[in-house]
């Protein structure tokens, strides 16, 4: 019913009958039965709406005085409107993985999803016969379409290979547009404010994020003191809503540079940092345990202020120990202390991991050399993976799974393309702009070393919104020198 009311279909009709034959399947209702109550209920809202239509045509006449005339009421600007409303929900609904039962198993969805796909169209209708949108670093329109060529290109040349795959072509083939659409959808209320729309995105994006990493480090505590809760509720390595530890890891690293960027009450920012890194230490993600220092030194030498990070990482160390005292307290027993400061890697197998990920690692490798130039195409490696592997892997490094499936090529495309971002943030040194765009590129980049991470939704959000921030020439350091917020 949420997909059938957002405006992207006509009426919700299509969208509505196939979420309840979904659906219902999933609690034994037949598909022919959800199909005639879904049906039934858009005959019955048209109905509701005609003959309501019907009664204000015959019934109402407009009520003026004698001699007066109409004066017409003014226009709502609904577009403006739009242009803040989309990306703060996008912002919001970005965190919000969710899993929907099918007949053959259970596909992933994200809720931002339909929310920025409404948000490229405004942003395309924004821009229709007015030219091509002015983007913060040159040649973003052509950089766009190689890399779509690369991915479309890629898809095209496993199929002819190996065959078709579903993985290939949804995954990676209909998932570029959205990304695509994410970065619209995060330069849309950019275009629309500029600096006052970038900051709002990000306090939306670090105050949502922060809100449900503390929920799930309230539950974790609550369950380490002996409290049993519905199973599957608190898991092992917290993985917010994201149903992964490391995407939700990743997501609270970009929570932890938004916080750096805002300029904040220091202690509101310290605050929520330090919730941030508490929530990365629970996700038991070791890509994330480096991007953290990697992050901090970043910004350092981007000119951020160094005290209210170091405050953040001293509070979370804190807790975290104190907390590890409070479970031994409870329990009584003292091997409690190493299980909540090891309880991220309890139970997962980090050996087996590892040695699975770095499998993982070589076999593209192996790929690579195979068809350096052009790559295996996309879903080579998913496709050896079935049928094989009891639990099909992706290649767990993005520069790796390019370099496979895309070639030299490829990966030249995105190398060349994140190069030019780092050294953009470099030569504007200063700005919060700049700042921000060095701290998404540092922690797509350490986590992509071992995670493949390039198609994680929230990066493209903001990475749209930095991009379409203009440059500044002359601008203050970032790290203030008023005494109360250094």
């Amino acid at each position: 019913m949420l997909a059938a009311s957002l405006p992207i279909s006509f009426g919700g009709w299509g969208l509505r009958e196939l979420s309840a034959v979904v659906a219902l399947q999933a609690i034994g209702m037949s598909s022919a039965s959800a199909l005639v109550i879904a049906l039934l209920i858009g005959f019955l809202s048209l109905t509701v709406i005609a003959g309501t239509a019907l009664v204000i045509m015959i019934g109402w006449r407009p009520q003026t005085s004698p001699g007066k005339a109409i004066t017409p009421p003014a226009a709502v600007d609904y577009v403006t409107g739009l242009d803040w409303l989309i990306p703060l929900i996008a912002a919001t609904a970005v965190l919000f993985q969710i899993y929907i039962p099918t007949g053959g198993g259970k596909v992933s969805v994200n809720l931002a999803d339909p929310v920025v796909l409404l948000g490229a169209a405004v942003f395309v209708l924004h821009h229709v016969g007015k030219g091509w949108p002015v983007w913060r670093i040159p040649h973003v329109g052509l950089w766009t379409v190689a890399a779509s060529a690369v991915i479309v290109l890629s898809v095209f040349k496993g199929w002819m290979s190996f065959g078709w795959t579903d993985w290939a072509f949804i995954n990676k083939g209909l998932g570029w547009p959205m990304l695509l659409c994410y970065g619209a959808t995060g330069a849309l209320i950019v275009r629309r404010a500029q600096e006052d729309g970038l900051v709002l995105l990000l306090k939306t994006l670090a105050a949502s994020g922060a809100a449900i990493a503390l929920l799930d480090i309230g539950l974790g505590a609550v369950d380490r003191l002996g409290v049993d809760f519905t199973p599957g509720l608190v898991e092992v390595r917290m993985s917010g809503l994201s149903q992964n530890s490391n995407a939700f890891a990743f997501m609270l690293l970009l929570v932890f540079a938004a916080l750096i960027v805002l300029e904040q009450r220091i202690a509101a920012r310290v605050a929520l940092m330090t919730v941030a890194l508490t929530g990365i230490w629970f996700t038991g993600s070791r890509a994330a345990f480096i991007a953290v220092p990697t992050l901090i030194i970043a910004a350092f030498a981007m000119g951020a202020a160094l005290r209210p990070m170091l405050k953040a990482v001293v509070a979370a160390v804190v807790f975290i120990a104190a907390l590890a005292g409070l479970e031994v307290f409870a329990t009584g027993d003292l091997s409690q202390w190493n299980t909540i400061l090891g309880r991220t890697n309890a139970g997962t197998g980090v050996d087996a991991v590892t040695m699975q990920h770095l499998q993982t690692i070589f076999d593209g490798w192996v790929m690579f050399l195979a068809q350096p130039l052009f790559g295996a195409g996309l879903g080579a490696y998913m496709s050896s993976q079935i049928g094989v592997a009891a639990e099909p892997q992706v290649i767990h490094s993005t520069p790796m799974w390019l370099l496979a499936e895309t070639g030299v090529i490829g990966f030249a495309v995105f190398g060349v393309a994140a190069l030019r971002l780092f050294f953009d943030s470099i030569r504007h040194r200063g700005e919060r702009t700049a700042l921000l765009l060095m701290l998404v590129l540092g922690a797509i980049g350490t986590m992509s070393m071992a995670h493949e991470m390039l198609y994680q939704r929230a990066f493209w959000l903001l990475l749209g919104a930095i991009l379409a921030m203009p440059s500044i020439i002359k601008s203050p350091s970032i790290a203030p020198s008023r005494p109360a917020t250094v």
